[in-house]
């Protein structure tokens, strides 16, 4: 798995995904099935091959058992929807995640979420303040990421 993530690390995203197929038949614990899924996801993400890319994050999503990681993959999934244009999908779905405790216990994440919601917004057209790209922009530089 862990060359799978390098070789997407470094935009080889048909050998990743190669390679994390592979993979998958040799894992069992929950949650690497569930980081596997969301790297398959991202390859195709980056394949802009955004349906099978929403289907690998929803099962990421299911089988998780961690909440943190769950909202990793659903904020994931969001920007999914805003590459292929589904800005009310994304928008819905990361203002249930951005009100989730555990986003917000996690600062660079939630810093994350805050910054595609406001940008699912933009692109919707719905009007925005600069504050919404801003906060998130400054969280990101205090937390580099």
């Amino acid at each position: 798995m862990n060359i799978g993530v390098i070789q997407k690390n470094n935009n080889d995203f048909f050998g990743s995904k190669e390679t994390l197929t592979d993979a998958l038949r040799f894992l069992k614990a929950p949650d690497k099935i569930a980081n596997c899924y969301n790297t398959l996801a991202t390859n195709h993400r980056k394949l802009l091959n955004y349906s099978d890319a929403v289907g690998y994050y929803q099962k990421a999503i299911k089988i998780t058992e961690s909440v943190k990681d769950r909202i990793i993959y659903e904020n994931n999934l969001a920007a999914s929807y805003i590459d292929n244009k589904e800005f009310q999908k994304a928008i819905v779905l990361l203002q249930k995640i951005e009100r989730d405790s555990t986003a917000t216990a996690n600062q660079k994440e939630y810093a994350r979420i805050q910054d595609n919601l406001a940008y699912a917004k933009w692109l919707s057209g719905l009007s925005i303040e600069s504050y919404e790209f801003e906060e998130p922009l400054k969280l990101r530089v205090e937390k580099k990421g």
